[in-house]
Order: C-alpha cells, then sequence, then structure tokens
C-alpha cells in the first residue's frame, strides 16, 4: 500500500493488507487481522511543533526516557533526527525535520513491526511550507469541530 497524504505533504508505503482508519481523528492505520480491543496492527501519526529545546536528539532521548522503555536514536526516510522509545507493548518514534515534529506510535506485534520497517524506509517528508499549513489547519478550533461531525457521520 502507498499512502500519500496531499494535505500534509507526505507519502511511505506499508505492506498489502494495511489499510487507513478513516474512522479516527488521528491518522491511523490498521493491519489485516486488527480487531477492536486487541493492541495489534496499529500505526498512528501525528505532526505538530516542538519546542526548540527538544530539536537536537539528545535532548529528546532524555526527555523520553522511561522506566522499563529503551531509547535509541534511529531513521525516518532520509531524516537521521530521530529518537526511539521502544517498550514492551508499544514503540514512540519522533523525528524533527524542518523544525516540525512527526510521532508514530505503533504496537510491537512482528506484523507491525515489518509493516514500520518498510514505512521507515520510504518515508518522504513534506516541503516546510505543506507541514506549516498542515499544522495550522489542524491547530484551527473550527476546523476540528468540523471535521469531527465529518468522521463520526
Amino acid at each position: 500500500m502507498i499512502y500519500k497524504d496531499s494535505s500534509l505533504g507526505f507519502s511511505f508505503e506499508l505492506p498489502e493488507g494495511w489499510k487507513r482508519d478513516k474512522h479516527n481523528l488521528v491518522l491511523t492505520f490498521i493491519g489485516p487481522n486488527w480487531c477492536i480491543g486487541h493492541m495489534a496492527e496499529l500505526i498512528q501519526i501525528q505532526i505538530g511543533t516542538i519546542l526548540p529545546q527538544y530539536h537536537d536528539p539528545e535532548s529528546r532521548k532524555q526527555f523520553m526516557a522511561e522506566p522499563n522503555g529503551h531509547v535509541s536514536c534511529s531513521k525516518l526516510g532520509k531524516e537521521t533526527n530521530v529518537v526511539t522509545l521502544k517498550k514492551l507493548r508499544d514503540t514512540e518514534i519522533t523525528a524533527v525535520h524542518d523544525g516540525v515534529q512527526y510521532s508514530i506510535a505503533h504496537t510491537n506485534d512482528s506484523k507491525t513491526l515489518k509493516a514500520i520497517e518498510k514505512l521507515k524506509d520510504t518515508f518522504e517528508f513534506p516541503s516546510i511550507e505543506e507541514a506549516l499549513d498542515a499544522i495550522r489547519l489542524s491547530s484551527n478550533p473550527q476546523k476540528q469541530a468540523i471535521m469531527r461531525v465529518l468522521k463520526s457521520r
């Protein structure tokens, strides 16, 4: 599956069978065997601003550190300003590209880990203008209210 978000400007690939869950306000992808109530085959992506002191990966590593979690540096697409917090059941990946933070949360089951590797290898970032436009629009309370109504049908 190739996902290209024209409003947010980024794209990536996931293995066949994965699909976008359009009923969720957070950009969410579910695997072929996903079902409600099970924490498996789930990926969620958000973008937003980040405080200047967390642009540096070392500062983010310190901030994200948790007991029983493993924090490391990683790569997302061509971006190397990436920090990963891996816990028992889930993982959070944060990348800062052009001053914008991209957060990817996912479950740690084997199918999702395979999908995440494909996503990480194929991730293409938007231009800074596209990213800032998306953040500005998503932080508009009027737009958020309209999106909730549209998504709830």
